[in-house]
Parts: structure tokens; C-alpha cells; sequence
């Protein structure tokens, strides 16, 4: 796991290429740091490192099979940038205004290239009266939706639309400060560096920053903006009570990347007694064996200690008790029945949830319970 860290922060510091040579020659099990690799979403990096540090100490198979992952990706990646693209003109040509957020646009600007980058989706900002009018137009594009995620059923590809509560509201909006930044020789429309970070961390967040990727998305973007107005950044995340998320994400680079902490945020985080008990949960699900990733009882557990305010921690509470009884997707994949038996989805969805996660809860709070030897 050190070799895998070290090869992420070599993209931060030059300097980390000798340590990324000294550890690929100790004894290395491949095929786990392989795996290990993939389950937190940093393969691009791992073998961009290796390749520029040390191809020689790596062993053939391993690396012609990071050579195949990163080419996978990189193929894929392109065509996701190139499918943006289609769509930001086709919003655009439309009058629908619309900023593209990580994908394609995180990796060509944070990473230097679209395909040093693993995702899995499109995700688009709008304003939330054009939501509709941007989801009836890619259902006409041959896009199948559910709420505001929608698939290609043809090539898997999937585009989620978003719309922000604060992102037209006075000092918050963020359409007037948006920036453009160069994707496949187009421009784009870009959110400003203090915005975008904004998206980076409650991403990482909402997640619990349970891969790499997401620590490093952090690291990496801040790295290319050197004038980052902390000030900002700080008052915005007081703003939407979401500072407690922002440092969290920022002691997780520090501690994993070794990324120093900007600006007051050190004197911040160290008067918040919840940080360091959230790092120490994110950072086994970094260092864990790839299946060992986090329960959702443990998930929204740790979601809900990341939030600061207690309006927040009630909302969030009232969406989960909303979300065991909302019918969704997996449902409709479970059973599936006729539009005019839809309504039975709201009985057919608790059932699946208590069949589904009852007995893993169970298990893990009798494992939490039983006496130790």
C-alpha cells in the first residue's frame, strides 16, 4: 500500500520517483497492488509512475496488465469526452446553460490528461428550472432516465444532472464567476476553482472518502491552482455548513499525500474534535482489502458526524427515512412488473431493503457486541 501511496504523490512531488524506485524493489505481491490499484481508482497513476520510474522492477505480467487497464480506460474516457461535448452543444443550442462537473473536464484540467483518470459518468450542472427541459432532451436522444440519472443502454454510458440549492442565490451563485477550460481542442465551460473544490469535497463526503481517487482528485486540483482564494472557500463552506467535510478531505491529503494544509485551515481543524475520529474511519476504507469496504449502516453513520449543523444532521436523517421508503431503480431491475403495477414498488421497496441489509446489520452489530477474547 506504501508503493501505491508513494506512486499518487509522485504526481504531486517529482521528488517521491526515487521513493516510487526503492519500494518497487522490495518484495511486492503484484497481483494484490494490482487489485488494490483498481478498487480505489488510481490505476492510470500507479502505472504512469511506475512506467516513469522503475518499468524494469515491475514483473511483465503485471505490467502488461496495468498497460491493458489504463488502455481500457483511456479509450473509454474519450469517448465519454467526446459524448460531453455532443451534449454541451446540444444544451447550449437549446439556450440551456450548463457547466460539466469532474469527468472529463477534473482530468484534463487537474491531471493534465483525460486519460490519467478513472470515471464512471457525466455529471452536469443546471440551473433547476432547465432540468426538465435538459432531461426530455436526451430521453429524445435515445438516454433512458430515472429521476435525473440517465443511461445509454447501448453503450452503458451515464449522465447525471444536478442543479444546486445555493448555485443562483446571491453571493453563491456560481453561473457569473464560471471559467472555460480546453477539453479534446474544444472549450468548455468550467467552474471556478473555489466552486469546483466545493463539488471535490462534498463529492469525497458523500462517499466517506472510500477510495484513493477521491483524495487524490482533491490533491490534484488544488495543486494546479496555487492562488486559490482560501478565503472564499472557507467562507462558502461556512455558508452551506459543509467546513467540517472540507477539512476532513484536506487532513486525508495531508496524511496520505503528504499535501500541506492552506491558509487557517490547520488552526480550524484542530478546534474540531469530530476530525480526526472521521479520518481515522476514511482511511482503513483507503488501505482495506478490496472487499472490505464500508457497511451502509457504518456509512451513513459517519455521514451523519460529518455534519455540523444540527438543521443538516435532521435533513439528512429525514432523506434516509425518505429513501427506505422511495421506490428506485434496483427495484424495477428486482421485479419487474407493468407500468400500471408501479405502485406496488412503494411495498415491494421496503421489503427488498430489510431482506437485502437486515441480516448484514445484524451481523455486524452482533460483531460489535460480542465480548472480545
Amino acid at each position: 500500500m506504501e508503493l501505491l501511496l508513494c506512486c499518487a504523490r509522485s504526481q504531486l512531488e517529482p521528488g517521491a520517483t526515487d521513493r516510487v524506485k526503492y519500494l518497487a524493489q522490495q518484495e511486492i505481491d503484484w497481483s494484490y497492488l494490482v487489485a488494490l490499484a483498481r478498487w480505489n481508482g488510481v490505476t492510470p497513476l500507479l502505472y504512469r509512475s511506475l512506467t516513469a520510474a522503475c518499468a524494469e522492477a515491475v514483473p511483465e505480467t503485471s505490467l502488461r496488465e496495468l498497460a491493458a487497464q489504463c488502455r481500457r480506460n483511456a479509450i473509454r474516457n474519450l469517448a465519454m469526452a467526446a459524448e460531453l461535448l455532443r451534449i454541451l452543444e446540444l444544451f447550449d443550442a437549446q439556450g440551456l446553460q450548463a457547466i460539466p462537473l469532474k469527468g472529463p473536464v477534473l482530468a484534463a484540467s487537474a491531471y493534465g490528461d483525460v486519460a490519467f483518470r478513472e470515471f464512471s459518468d457525466l455529471d452536469i450542472l443546471l440551473r433547476k428550472r432547465d432540468l426538465r427541459r435538459a432531461r426530455r432532451l436526451l430521453i429524445s436522444e435515445g438516454y433512458k432516465s430515472y429521476r435525473w440519472n440517465l443511461e445509454r443502454a447501448d453503450c452503458g454510458l451515464t449522465v447525471e444532472l444536478h442543479s444546486w440549492e445555493f448555485a443562483e442565490s446571491g453571493s453563491s451563485s456560481v453561473w457569473g464567476r464560471q471559467r472555460s477550460v480546453s477539453l479534446l481542442g474544444s472549450t468548455v465551460p468550467a467552474l471556478a476553482p473555489e466552486d469546483m473544490l466545493l463539488a471535490l469535497y462534498a463529492h469525497g463526503s458523500r462517499h466517506c472518502w472510500d477510495r484513493l481517487v477521491l483524495v487524490c482528485d482533491l490533491a490534484q486540483f488544488m495543486s494546479t491552482q496555487p492562488q486559490m482564494d482560501w478565503a472564499r472557500v472557507l467562507a462558502r463552506a461556512t455558508e452551506t455548513g459543509t467546513r467540517r467535510r472540507l477539512l476532513w478531505g484536506l487532513l486525508l491529503a495531508q496524511d496520505l499525500l503528504g499535501v500541506p494544509l492552506p491558509g487557517e485551515t490547520s488552526a480550524l481543524a484542530a478546534k474540531d474534535e469530530h476530525l480526526l475520529p472521521l479520518v481515522a474511519a476514511a482511511r482503513p476504507l483507503i488501505l482495506c482489502e478490496p472487499h472490505a469496504a464500508f457497511g451502509n449502516v457504518e456509512r451513513w453513520a459517519t455521514q451523519l458526524r460529518a455534519r455540523e449543523r444540527l438543521r443538516d444532521r435532521i435533513r439528512f436523517c429525514l432523506g434516509l427515512l425518505l429513501e427506505g421508503f422511495r421506490p428506485n431503480r434496483t427495484d424495477r431491475l428486482a421485479v419487474p412488473l407493468p407500468r400500471c403495477l408501479h405502485p406496488l414498488y412503494y411495498a415491494i421497496h421496503p421489503i427488498r431493503i430489510a431482506v437485502t441489509y437486515g441480516p448484514r446489520a445484524l451481523r455486524r452489530l452482533f460483531e460489535r457486541t460480542r465480548p472480545k477474547e
